[in-house]
């Protein structure tokens, strides 16, 4: 009636050897996966980001630039006139609270023809002196590809103003000029 199970011993103990195995195996995998989860995180410290950008076209190029605490600048160049603009824009209301003009083609003793420029902006820690007006935490560098002119720009905010959200306008302040190429160009 009953049917003896008769296997080689080797067999049956190398089959309860390899379950064996794989349970221990299994526990241990546990084992390590609930003591990984359970170990405390580490916690870095908030790091605000800060970045700059710029873009262009045939005839505009627009970067951006840290100003003051929470305030960043638009810088736009319009590469037909040289007017270059800086527009602020006030982190409480999203408008723009000031307002800065300059033309660049006489800083860069840009010639008559077709117009090309360059356009970066950098972060900048100049003097702040004593007054309201201090300059911005960014500068603008212009370049003339032609001639190989370049100029750097800021402009002087007004910490006071921009508390109360007074609007404010002014022109660019030039800082440096200086020469980019050395040699001169064969097509020139």
């Amino acid at each position: 009636m009953f049917k003896r199970f008769s296997a080689a011993p080797g067999l049956l103990f190398g089959g309860g050897l390899a379950l064996g195995l794989m349970a221990g195996v299994g526990m241990l995998v546990g084992a390590m996966v609930v003591s990984w989860s359970s170990r405390p995180t580490i916690t870095l410290p908030e790091t605000p980001l800060f970045a700059t950008a710029s873009n262009s076209g045939d005839n505009m190029i627009m970067a951006t630039g840290d100003i003051d605490e929470g305030a960043e600048g638009l810088y736009v160049l319009d590469c037909l006139t040289g007017d270059l603009q800086c527009w602020v824009i006030d982190p409480r209301t999203g408008v723009f609270a000031g307002t800065f003009v300059h033309n660049v083609l006489e800083d860069l003793a840009t010639k008559e023809g077709k117009l090309s420029f360059a356009m970066v902006t950098g972060g900048i820690d100049a003097p702040r002196g004593g007054g309201a007006s201090r300059p911005a935490n960014s500068a603008v560098y212009v370049a003339d590809c032609n001639s190989g002119n370049v100029a750097m720009y800021t402009i002087m905010w007004n910490r006071t103003m921009a508390a109360t959200a007074k609007p404010q306008a002014g022109g660019l302040v030039r800082i440096a000029v200086g020469k980019g190429r050395t040699a001169l160009r064969r097509d020139q």
